[in-house]
């Protein structure tokens, strides 16, 4: 079964723009190797966000939270509810169970983008993605 090796998440704003992740990267490795990891946070300390940036990979769009009220598209306002678009990525690198040894990166790219639109039903406010893979043998790419 493929496994985890690492998590980076970049460019990421939310808590009304007072927390995010600017550059960071989790290392679930031993030894250059994924290892079974344990991560704890204290209480607001972005464990319900970290879980939603990754689902997004496999669930764009996807809700988090009591009564799945977090959403994505919450993390381009800022504390006044100004729209305010920017992009972030959130990737995962896999060590798959192949000889030779290959990793695979999945990754999500995420924008917001204002929606002309008349309709008082629609949000006026929506996420653009795309998602992309890479595939590497661990040979200094």
């Amino acid at each position: 079964m493929p496994k985890i090796s690492k998590v980076r998440i970049t460019g990421v704003k939310y808590d009304n723009f007072r927390k995010g992740y600017e550059d960071t990267i989790l290392d679930f490795t031993r030894n250059d190797e994924p290892d079974h990891t344990l991560m704890t946070l204290v209480n607001q300390g972005g464990k319900g966000v970290l879980m939603q940036l990754l689902s997004q990979i496999t669930m764009p769009d996807t809700r988090w939270g009591k009564e799945s009220g977090n959403r994505i598209i919450s993390m381009f306002y800022d504390r006044y509810r100004n729209f305010v678009p920017y992009t972030f990525h959130v990737l995962i690198e896999w060590k798959l169970d192949s000889s030779p040894e290959k990793w695979l990166i999945t990754g999500i790219c995420v924008t917001a983008v204002k929606r002309n639109t008349t309709d008082e039903l629609e949000e006026n406010t929506g996420l653009n993605y795309f998602h992309y893979t890479i595939e590497h043998d661990n040979s200094g790419y």
